[in-house]
């Protein structure tokens, strides 16, 4: 059974997929919004204990403001950097079949094997694809149709388990 998702690589794709990808890709956000929080509490606290004559709880309110929005920040240099990369505007085509994801674009072809693939996550919005770290594909479900999910779903776990047995 084969499967095909065609996306372009548009700034509301790109700014789709780093949203979810941080908000459902990364294990990191809930710690960097408690570091940010506890900068915040810390200098404000600070501060108050202080009479409000010194500087540095300034510092750690700005530190932490920093901190709780950085993911704001990342993905406006992000974006920025990839709408003008040479591969802005143009169309991959993501072929699924029994072999792995054929990827195909306008400066390449490549397959993953399912069993490289190392992590699946499901969004309410579509699915995040991990071959290995760092990379990833976002596959929104306006591309997908259910079969096609159900079919990458099990080929992920399925060759997940055949990789570690």
């Amino acid at each position: 059974m084969t499967h095909t998702a065609k996306y372009h690589l548009d700034r509301s794709y790109l700014s789709e997929s780093f949203d979810q990808a941080v908000r459902y890709g990364s294990k990191w956000k809930r710690v960097e919004l408690a570091i940010g929080t506890a900068f915040i509490v810390g200098g404000l606290a600070l501060w108050v204990y202080s009479g409000g004559e010194l500087f540095l709880p300034w510092m750690l309110v700005l530190l932490g403001v920093i901190e709780v929005f950085s993911s704001r920040i990342k993905k406006f240099f992000w974006l920025r950097k990839q709408l003008g990369s040479k591969h802005a505007g143009s169309e991959v085509t993501l072929t699924f079949d029994d072999d792995g994801v054929r990827t195909a674009g306008r400066f390449g072809n490549s397959v993953i094997a399912w069993a490289g693939i190392e992590r699946l996550v499901e969004t309410p919005k579509g699915l995040l694809i991990w071959p290995q770290k760092g990379i990833y594909y976002y596959l929104p479900k306006s591309i997908l149709d259910d079969g096609a999910v159900s079919f990458i779903r099990q080929k992920v776990y399925d060759g997940s388990l055949q990789a570690a047995g």
